[in-house]
């Protein structure tokens, strides 16, 4: 049976005399700063170890004890019930040496050393209760629906969220206010195009839409109702992209009723993703930047004169590429100089309209949901004028 100890703070000698252990792990005994620290206390002569079982209150404590003339590694194990740490700590007798060996024993790129090791003024055992204390605390105790909420959103991202920090702030401000907390999601046009007289002509097509999908809708039926569940207050907006024809095709366009063809395809979402849930709705996204009508253009027209900056002119170059071979192999158009600069344009332009709706999101919506097929490569142009737009990636690329 394990020994049973009356738990007592340390007295103020005690206290004088504490030094600060440093952390290698706190779920296990393994990765790369526990294995180098086993190492450093070999290669300093010979090591030996103690072990001891003991309880304090209700908290079952395993204590192993590497030392050596190196220094003191411990190995602790304390359990609650059903729960359990297992922390691993040094307590270095020369941290000059100890640091010495650890930047010529690991990789750079690894950058361990000394002043990455987090530390701790209470002794290992006492760290490894206010640890367990800490789980067990966050675990009962009951939790908001902004707090469920965004455990929700990194639960089911795919991808890490983006400006995590200001998703949280948002989450607990709109709470705070009692407002509803607003996602945004662009649902793309359908854009086709044919050739005529050798030039391409594009137009508004009627095809099924990725979020319509079966695998995609399944899933954003999931998160919906998971988000439901969390009794959080939202409204999840699926912006319906009904610009970017004007604003990257423009000369291009066909002689299509545009405005009628968008509103046949916004019907048939309506239809088929806006009524996925009582929250959500299709929104034009003209609606939203109307009202930011003049910062839209200004941003514009800078990020498409700054494109080459922004975001290189490889990106440009590559962009411009798969436009050119959707031309010759899909479309039936021969190459041309005019052609190359209409990829070239396009390319631009469809960067410039990404970025300009990124500080318009960031005003609009508490949260970005990006749900295209390469997510994070969208998340990084919409955000080029705005860094700090908080977005979310609970789709698949």
């Amino acid at each position: 049976m394990p020994e049973t100890l009356q738990y007592r703070p340390r007295t103020e000698e005690a206290e004088q005399k504490q030094q600060n252990y440093f952390i290698l792990s706190q779920n296990g005994f393994g990765g790369k700063k526990y294995r180098l620290t086993k190492r450093y206390l070999k290669s300093r002569r010979d090591t030996a170890a103690s072990w001891s079982t003991y309880r304090i209150d209700n908290c079952y404590i395993t204590k192993v004890v590497i030392s050596g003339m190196a220094g003191n590694l411990d190995k602790i194990i304390v359990r609650i019930g059903d729960k359990k740490v297992r922390l691993a700590t040094f307590q270095p007798s020369d941290e000059t040496d100890f640091n010495s060996f650890l930047i010529t024993r690991n990789e750079a790129k690894d950058n361990i050393t000394l002043a990455s090791l987090e530390t701790t003024s209470l002794s290992p055992v006492e760290y490894a209760i206010s640890l367990i204390t800490e789980i067990i605390s966050q675990e009962t105790r009951i939790k908001t629906p902004a707090e469920k909420a965004n455990q929700l959103i990194n639960e089911l991202s795919f991808f890490p969220t983006q400006n995590s920090q200001v998703i949280t702030e948002r989450l607990e401000n709109s709470a705070a206010a009692g407002r509803v907390f607003r996602i945004g999601c662009f649902a793309c046009l359908n854009m086709k195009c044919f050739p005529y007289q050798d030039r391409p002509v594009y137009f508004v097509g009627q095809e099924e839409n990725r979020l319509e999908t079966p695998k995609i809708s399944r899933r954003t039926i999931e998160v919906l109702k998971r988000l439901e569940e969390t009794g959080l207050k939202f409204t999840w907006d699926f912006l319906l992209a009904d610009t970017d024809p004007l604003d990257i095709y423009g000369e291009w366009l066909g002689q299509q009723e545009l405005a009628k063809e968008i509103g046949r395809y916004k019907s048939r979402l309506e239809k088929t993703i806006a009524s996925l849930s009582p929250y959500s709705s299709i929104k034009p996204w003209s609606n939203v930047q109307d009202m930011f009508s003049e910062k839209y253009q200004t941003d514009f027209q800078r990020a498409f004169e700054t494109c080459d900056q922004l975001v290189g002119t490889e990106y440009i170059a590559s962009s411009a590429r798969r436009r050119l071979a959707y031309f010759t192999d899909k479309v039936g158009l021969p190459y041309s100089d005019e052609i190359n600069k209409i990829c070239e344009t396009t390319a631009k332009r469809n960067i410039a309209l990404y970025a300009a709706q990124g500080p318009i999101l960031y005003d609009s919506y508490d949260l970005l949901v990006i749900a295209d097929p390469d997510p994070q490569r969208l998340g990084k142009i919409q955000s080029l004028l705005c860094p700090k737009l908080p977005i979310w990636y609970p789709f698949p690329g």
